[in-house]
């Protein structure tokens, strides 16, 4: 009989656009991809402790100005897997 391994995965987001992903925000929007997942946002978008993260990983992000008054963001969309 095969030997099962399984993993005990967790899954973190973070937000490259604190000034809109409020913890109440981000906590609705990750409903819709499972009760388990961690949110992290920081400050604002303009947050030291947000950008040290986002470029010691690699995330690019760009606040891009819509006709409306509101904006729109363009960035990386990546997924890390990590160990302990």
């Amino acid at each position: 009989m095969p030997e099962y391994h399984y993993l005990n995965l967790k899954t973190v987001f973070v937000s490259c656009d604190p000034d809109r992903d409020t913890p109440k925000r981000l906590k609705e929007y990750l409903k819709n991809f499972g009760d388990d997942i961690i949110g992290v946002t920081g400050i604002s978008n303009d947050d030291p402790e947000l950008l040290n993260c986002m470029k010691s990983f690699k995330i690019y992000s760009n606040k891009i100005p819509l006709e409306n008054g509101n904006y729109s963001m363009d960035h990386t969309t990546i997924t890390y897997i990590m160990d302990d």
